[in-house]
């Protein structure tokens, strides 16, 4: 029976970020449901050509891929072509942000035969049904195919409005691999935290310029119920003694009541993700009342035309108003930066470092992101980037040089080296060192950014001690 075959789902990983495949889990939970046998291969980059062969041999109905913009491609793009080579009869499909918002370049590539755009809850189980039957997938919703060669791309269906309807497959992933330590410190002691991520709720409803949200999500914002999100949560609780939450929600606090009794209900810490205009006293002493840890903030630029020309709806002194109510109450924070935005003057852009110190002086436990402009097809400013010289990759397997945190993203109206000793020097801010701190905190004082030698040496010899000690107790383990 060809139902009887299974249907492999595929991530690949670049880093060693512990996120689960949460896309994966909840589409395996909408296929085992109509009765189709799922694997779920959440990957690293190194074992990917090996899996690959072996997804062959096991002769599935389907292979899907859900990639991401940037590196992650490359490695999908090598499976996809291993296995459409060695096996041309097994279907490849691709979904994600990069097949959504590129879906007839994607789907113009000779090994990709499908593409699910936007949520795929729906369309993953009735394209599984049209494969098993042989039928063409003309009526399915959200999903782009080829017919004799030509890309047909189908209609977009409604957002899902009962998300609570399609649960997650918790037991189609080893969820103990996910599990990670958050250092919590409290009355002197420090004590290391079981924490695994989770996702609550989709889209976000502002419009911030350089977000793909614009394009996947539509500004729309959907969410479980946070009587779901606690059962979930006690669930993990329960089975993989979890004892903080790492919230990956693009954004969970459009709904303050919600998040609210979310946090209240799972009586657990939390690392969250907030906007700085959301924050306010009386809210900041409720989070840290309910043992929120850390929080990620994206405070973006320095710059208020830059930030008028993002959409972010708020201006630099915001920031700083935000930045003295998290030290008022002890929060941790990362805020994170852009540098580079489409039109970005020089000006400007030391504007975006100004502010990071002055935010730096206010709120002691501030630590800080900064990466240069990743230009995501679809958005405003992409358009706006090719306007100011951005030249798009020409195919599917050149967007996997674009990465921003791996400084590969080439921006004409900026040097990413600039960019990249930026990060390197407020990432120093935060190390035990004090030494380096305070190289690290003249340097920025006094613009000395440009200088980089000293940022190798510091960075790699770094490197190589964590790497040394951690062979050295691997070598002493005791056995």
């Amino acid at each position: 029976m060809m139902k009887d075959r299974p249907i492999y789902l595929v991530m690949v990983k670049v880093d060693d970020t512990k996120i689960p495949p949460f896309p994966f889990m909840i589409l395996s939970s909408v296929l085992k449901k109509s009765g189709f046998k799922v694997k779920v291969i959440d990957c690293y980059k190194d074992d990917a050509e090996k899996i690959a062969e072996s997804i062959i041999k096991d002769k599935p109905l389907f292979v899907g891929f859900s990639v991401l913009t940037g590196p992650p491609i490359f490695y999908s793009v090598m499976m996809s072509r291993i296995i459409k080579k060695r096996s041309p009869t097994i279907p490849i499909v691709w979904g994600g942000v990069h097949a959504s918002m590129l879906p007839e370049k994607t789907l113009g590539d000779e090994y990709i035969d499908y593409i699910i755009m936007g949520e795929g809850e729906k369309a993953i189980s009735e394209l599984a049904s049209c494969i098993l039957e042989g039928k063409e997938p003309k009526e399915v919703l959200n999903l782009g195919f080829k017919r004799n060669g030509k890309v047909i791309l189908n209609s977009k269906g409604e957002f899902i409005k009962d998300l609570d309807s399609y649960g997650m497959d918790f037991d189609c992933v080893d969820l103990n691999d996910y599990v990670y330590e958050t250092e919590h410190e409290a009355e002197g002691k420090k004590t290391s935290l079981r924490t695994m991520a989770y996702y609550g709720s989709r889209g976000c409803p502002h419009d911030c310029g350089f977000c793909y949200n614009l394009e996947y999500n539509q500004r729309r914002w959907r969410c479980y119920s946070a009587k779901k999100v606690i059962e979930d949560i006690n669930y993990l609780k329960k089975k993989y003694g979890v004892q903080c939450i790492h919230f990956w929600d693009d954004n969970f606090f459009v709904n303050k009541s919600r998040a609210l009794e979310i946090l209240e209900g799972i009586k657990c810490y939390s690392n969250i993700e907030i906007r700085i205009d959301y924050l306010t006293d009386d809210l900041a002493k409720q989070l840290a009342e309910l043992g929120v840890l850390y929080m990620l903030i994206g405070g973006e630029s320095g710059s208020d035309r830059i930030l008028k020309l993002m959409k972010k709806g708020f201006k630099r002194d915001k920031l700083i108003e935000g930045a003295k109510i998290l030290d008022r109450y002890g929060l941790n924070a990362q805020y994170s930066f852009i540098l580079g935005i489409p039109s970005e003057t020089e000006e400007e852009t030391y504007e975006t470092i100004d502010i990071m110190w002055e935010i730096k002086q206010i709120h002691k436990k501030a630590s800080f992101t900064v990466g240069v402009y990743m230009p995501y097809p679809g958005t405003e400013l992409y358009r706006l980037a090719q306007k100011n010289g951005f030249k798009e990759p020409k195919t599917t397997e050149e967007w996997s040089k674009m990465d921003r945190w791996g400084n590969t993203v080439s921006l004409p109206w900026i040097s990413k080296h600039f960019c990249l000793n930026i990060r390197h020097l407020f990432a120093l801010l935060s190390w035990k060192n004090p030494f380096v701190r305070s190289w690290a905190e003249f340097r920025i004082r006094h613009k000395i950014i440009n200088l980089t030698l000293d940022l190798r040496i510091i960075i790699k010899t770094h490197t190589f001690i964590i790497r040394f000690l951690s062979k050295s107790k691997s070598l002493f383990k005791v056995r």
